[in-house]
């Protein structure tokens, strides 16, 4: 059974472990020269005492391999597509599955056999893939704080995507029976589910913490990779005012520097007693989130899994 999986996979390998090859390449060239930029920065700014903006503009023109490391998001996608999702639904549609199971090959072997082999392909693929998207994206997590903004091609949680989209894909073929149509599904659904747990909860894995801060011309407040949810400004009597609101709630004193520059309007407000109240996650979460997050989608792997293997009939 190993050899025919094998044999009928064998070029998907190929191509698969080519192109991996290939981004690993780039990824160690261009990581290494973007380090030595990096610390030679470090080195020249130190007797400036300049370095809180050394990475302003440092990679401006290395916009080429941020767009495709940031292009890695959507991989655990296309081994969904196109490794998942055509497995099972392809051998259905043509009948060759009803042959293998006329040859001593139970149909819990079969799908077995599928099963282990996609989803260590996938991780094998996902875990290197992350590994070296992680070595590379060091240097901008140090010189850009943004390592928050690359939580879905970093870490971890590229590999539970990886195995989430092969289950999927697994599952809809098997269900569906219809390769175009397990496509279509696996792509609605795959892409669905990661915006909806990006933007309604991962905010939310854990409470987010408050800070008030100084209203400044040009500050969030915060320093380091942390992950900012909302702000809003507080009054000096503690009235919270939204974005929306901020004008009709301007004090008198500050209103007559209305059309002059922002730095003037807000150190009027600052003189008054507002600051910044800001909902943040923490940058020292960003393992745990990844650990959460993991484990959302490889308890759904899971579930596809066991839904995939209920779904196979002697008359599938």
């Amino acid at each position: 059974m190993s050899w025919l999986i094998w044999r009928q996979h064998r070029n998907q390998a190929a191509v698969a472990g080519i192109a991996l090859g290939a981004l690993a390449v780039i990824l160690a060239i261009t990581g290494v020269h973007m380090a030595s930029t990096y610390h030679a920065a470090l080195r020249t700014c130190g007797a400036t005492g300049t370095c809180d903006s050394v990475g302003d503009g440092l990679f401006n023109g290395d916009g080429a391999i941020i767009d495709l490391v940031n292009f890695t998001v959507v991989v655990p996608l296309i081994l969904g597509l196109f490794w998942g999702a055509p497995l099972l639904a392809r051998e259905i549609e043509e009948g060759t599955h009803t042959l293998i199971w006329t040859q001593s090959v139970t149909r819990r072997r079969w799908l077995a056999s599928k099963t282990v082999v996609l989803l260590c392909a996938t991780a094998l693929i996902g875990g290197v893939l992350a590994l070296a998207v992680t070595w590379w994206s060091r240097t901008l997590d140090l010189s850009q704080h943004n390592r928050f903004d690359k939580f879905d091609v970093q870490g971890i949680v590229p590999v539970a995507y990886a195995i989430f989209g092969a289950a999927l894909g697994l599952a809809a073929g098997i269900v569906i029976r219809r390769t175009l149509s397990a496509l279509a599904a696996t792509l609605a659904i795959m892409v669905g589910l990661r915006i909806v747990i990006a933007n309604y909860l991962r905010p939310h894995y854990m409470t987010p913490m408050t800070k008030l801060t100084s209203i400044a011309a040009s500050n969030t407040g915060l320093s380091g990779s942390n992950l900012a949810l909302h702000s809003q400004m507080v009054t000096g009597t503690g009235a919270n005012i939204s974005n929306n609101d901020l004008l009709s709630a301007l004090p008198g004193a500050c209103s007559r520097y209305l059309g002059t520059t922002r730095a003037q309007v807000f150190s009027c407000l600052g003189s008054q007693g507002w600051q910044e109240k800001i909902i943040y996650q923490p940058a020292n979460r960003f393992w745990a989130f990844q650990v959460i997050e993991s484990g959302i989608f490889l308890t759904l792997a899971a579930a596809l899994v066991v839904i995939a293997f209920r779904c196979i009939r002697r008359d599938a």
